[in-house]
């Protein structure tokens, strides 16, 4: 495998609809924090993020 291989560990999403009952109005940036975390979890890294060598990220929001 070339040591430029990417490894997908884990993975994790948020939604925070604007009609949905428990709306947070959340940042970008929250949504994102809160979206790496669950990846952590997924990931089984949980508090260990000090392990973790490099985080990869889509675009969060659309363009309005």
């Amino acid at each position: 495998m070339s040591l430029h291989t990417p490894i997908l560990v884990g993975v994790g999403q948020i939604t925070d609809r604007i009609d949905a009952p428990v709306y947070a109005a959340l940042s970008p940036q929250r949504l994102a924090a809160k979206a790496v975390t669950r990846a952590l979890e997924d990931a089984g890294i949980g508090d260990r993020r000090e392990r973790v060598d490099r985080l990869a990220c889509v675009r969060t929001v659309a363009d309005s």
